[in-house]
């Protein structure tokens, strides 16, 4: 899932040529930028892209026999910025706090004015 300010990328090897994959490298552009997948894993996320850029991906494979040829392009990506949720700040708990804070006063004093009657019935 793409979040903000950055974009998964999943790619497929197509082939090692004879010797072990001991690397891939994604860059992307414009940017220059990128991210390195820890292997075997074959995907990574790219951060520090900006909301609202569109943005191409490539990937280099290296092996004992050196760096492959850049893959093409990927499809154009752009991320967006995604929604957050509202947490409340200090001031706002501090707000609550003080309404409860309030009503138990008033409940108290409420209290105190009123008469204790003992009955039973």
């Amino acid at each position: 899932m793409m979040g903000s300010g950055q974009a998964p990328v999943n790619f497929i090897p197509v082939s090692d040529g004879g010797s072990a994959i001991t690397s891939y490298t994604v860059t992307v552009a414009p940017g220059g930028a990128g991210c390195t997948p820890t292997l075997p894993a074959t995907s990574c996320v790219v951060l520090g892209l900006s909301n609202g850029t569109a943005y191409t991906f490539t990937v280099v494979s290296t092996n004992g026999v050196g760096a492959s040829p850049v893959s093409l392009a990927s499809a154009v990506v752009t991320p967006v910025a995604t929604a957050s949720a509202s947490i409340p700040t200090l001031s706002a708990w501090g707000l609550v706090l003080m309404s409860g804070l309030l009503v138990l006063q008033a409940l108290v004093v409420l209290r105190r004015k009123l008469p204790v009657v003992d009955s039973y019935v």
